[in-house]
């Protein structure tokens, strides 16, 4: 794997549209072998161990979203 492979996504972790409750979460991420099972779990691990993510624990995220330019 070179360097190239490597990539940050920026998630946005909505818990609210109503409210407006959302944070965004910066995670690195091999382009080439990490599937979207992967990146969910990944993005739900690092809710799960972060504080910063506590008031989202306990909201089920099922969607990912993905823009690309």
């Amino acid at each position: 794997m070179d360097s190239s492979d490597k990539v940050l996504i920026t998630v946005r972790i909505i818990k609210s549209f109503e409210y407006r409750t959302c944070r965004n979460m910066v995670i690195p991420v091999d382009i080439k072998t990490t599937t979207i099972d992967q990146l969910k779990q990944q993005c739900q691990d690092l809710i799960n161990s972060d504080s910063k993510f506590k008031p989202f624990r306990t909201v089920k995220f099922d969607t990912l979203k993905i823009y690309t330019q």
